[in-house]
């Protein structure tokens, strides 16, 4: 009767959350390639099995104290990771003379830069939400801030370098407009811009992946190769073209591939084909499986989690929408389960957090 309760309770934002499972569900009606259908979809099943055990599970795990707990604990985690993949770095240095496992996919040995550039920008809004509004090891926060802005660039990844500064931006402005502190807010922004700024000219290899990028686009002069920028550009192209050709429902769950893999043999891409790559767009993965019509739901679900953010004043929720939102137009993050389990974690438990601070704010005024 509880978990009941509490699923009326918590039922919009959990169909904002895990709707994109049910979209996901209702393309297999219309594929032809149920295999790889329901392990796609077993492969999401994470985004509908998590928020609903967060949203009717007792108490305790909606207690600010355990939720401040998973935090720190994500947090311990990524600094640890950070410090082996900087200890790898500095071993290679010394052995070799070379840099380059300071930089980019040599940096991050387990996992891709994009995603792990997510979670090191969910890191930086994790600290700054606890300088501008937490009790606790504000000093800490203010520390490390500099140090995962400065590591991101050495991540290297354009995607999420473009998402933590939109994100921390946000979240510095939201916050301190609301109470009225304008000059710490303009100290902030300054200190963020000046060292993203220095650690972008300063940091060959990140300014060279971005320079690239910008005079690839610039040039027009786009081809075939293994160049990330060129070769999301004939993925995107590919996409496109099967969305075209399957405008409203899209070719079904599970059948991307391999309406892509026809699309690029008959372009002649076949360096994209011989890896089997997917569009490295999520908002366009959806649209060639669900279509359309699967697009602009899973667009609505997301601008109803971002008027609740604004709602409940649950800002943290923002600078994670703007992170996940930026990061899936650069990476099919749900067709992987690092993907999967960042947005089927860190969604419901910031909006209990949200909860949570509403009541202690509620009960303070009382």
């Amino acid at each position: 009767m509880q978990k009941l309760q509490a699923l009326k309770k918590y039922k919009y934002p959990l169909i904002a959350i895990s709707g994109i499972f049910f979209i996901y569900a209702l393309g297999l009606l219309h594929s032809n390639n149920l295999i790889n259908g329901f392990a796609s979809l077993e492969r999401k099943l994470a985004i509908l099995i998590l928020p609903t055990l967060l949203f009717t599970e007792n108490d305790y795990l909606k207690k600010a104290s355990f939720l401040d707990n998973v935090f720190k604990a994500f947090l311990l985690g990524l600094l640890t990771i950070i410090i082996i993949n900087l200890g790898f770095a500095v071993e290679h240095f010394v052995n070799t003379g070379s840099t380059d496992f300071f930089y980019y996919i040599k940096l991050t040995h387990w996992n891709h830069p994009s995603y792990h550039g997510m979670m090191v920008a969910m890191g930086m809004i994790l600290l700054l939400d606890n300088y501008l509004n937490g009790n606790k090891y504000k000093t800490y926060s203010i520390l490390l801030l500099p140090f995962l802005l400065i590591y991101i660039f050495l991540n290297a990844s354009k995607a999420a370098i473009l998402v933590v500064e939109l994100a921390t931006i946000s979240l510095i402005i939201i916050n301190l407009s609301k109470n009225k502190k304008f000059l710490q807010a303009s100290i902030l922004l300054s200190t963020i811009l000046l060292l993203s700024w220095v650690s972008y000219n300063n940091l060959g290899k990140t300014k060279q992946r971005v320079d690239n990028a910008t005079e690839t686009l610039k040039s027009g002069n786009i081809k075939i190769n293994n160049n990330s920028t060129e070769s999301r550009y004939f993925l995107i192209e590919s996409g496109l073209t099967v969305v075209k050709q399957y405008p409203i429902f899209g070719v079904g769950t599970g059948d991307a591939m391999d309406e892509l893999i026809k699309v690029y043999k008959q372009k002649g891409y076949e360096h994209l084909f011989a890896k089997e790559l997917n569009p490295h767009n999520q908002y366009l993965q959806l649209a060639v499986e669900c279509g359309i019509s699967g697009l602009l739901m899973f667009l609505f679900l997301m601008l109803r989690l971002f008027i609740l953010s604004f709602k409940d004043q649950n800002y943290l929720l923002t600078a994670f929408l703007i992170i996940f939102g930026g990061s899936i137009l650069f990476e099919s993050m749900f067709e992987r389960a690092s993907g999967v389990l960042f947005y089927s974690l860190f969604a419901p438990l910031i909006l209990l957090k949200g909860k949570q601070s509403n009541k202690s704010e509620s009960a303070n005024s009382l």
